[in-house]
């Protein structure tokens, strides 16, 4: 490559490699490289908008992704597309998560992102976007929190039904077909965590100091 870079990713479109962004041991990388196997030799493109480690790239529509990502001060939710006919990068709606060292995937012509860093904590969020629509829509989280991690997408699956993505509150989900196929993060293929146990019943107002200790033995009652 002409750059040194760790933490980067690549991908393959029209029999090209394409890596974007990564670290050189100093900096994050605005950088961004393909290699051509015919001619056997790396080409840098057009620098992204912004520095990106921990990106997640990804072909989607004959276009290069670069989503998300550390920038040497936060991690980020914006997104970018490299355009190999018009050789920009154009900047696309902002992720509602922002997310580092995640997995991506494209399924049922929807581009997934899966898990990874917020700068504070691991997360299981799953957001996809849709191109037609330059909107990005909330998925079914994982069912554990996973960072640097990878996805791939398994075709024919009998129990796809299982795995499918389902709304969760923002946006409505688009309409697309479901094939028999699914994408698998882990093991943990937008499973649906378990609800959480009903808090327990608030206790009633207190008038005087008898009735407040009968309140606090009847919510003790009911915690144990």
């Amino acid at each position: 490559m002409t750059h040194q870079r760790s933490d980067a990713k690549a991908t393959v479109l029209e029999d090209r490699i394409y890596i974007c962004g990564g670290f050189n041991g100093q900096e994050c990388l605005n950088s961004a490289e393909y290699y051509d196997p015919v001619a056997n030799q790396w080409t840098l493109i057009a620098p992204m908008r912004n520095r990106r480690s921990g990106v997640g790239v990804i072909a989607y529509h004959g276009q290069v992704y670069a989503l998300g990502g550390f920038n040497g001060i936060t991690r980020m939710n914006t997104g970018e597309r490299y355009c190999p006919k018009s050789r920009t990068w154009t900047t696309i709606p902002e992720m509602y998560s922002p997310r580092s060292n995640f997995a991506v995937g494209v399924i049922d012509d929807l581009l997934f992102t899966i898990g990874g860093f917020n700068g504070v904590t691991t997360i299981s969020q799953v957001e996809c976007y849709d191109s037609d629509v330059e909107e990005w829509f909330d998925a079914s989280p994982l069912s554990l929190y996973r960072s640097a991690l990878c996805a791939c997408v398994v075709k024919n699956m009998s129990n796809v039904q299982d795995f499918v993505h389902q709304p969760t509150g923002r946006g409505g989900m688009p309409n697309h077909n479901r094939a028999s196929h699914a994408i698998n993060a882990g093991n943990a293929a937008a499973a649906t965590p378990p609800p959480a146990p009903p808090a327990p019943p608030a206790p009633p107002a207190a008038n005087n100091a008898n009735d407040q200790q009968q309140v606090d033995n009847r919510l003790l009652n009911q915690l144990s």
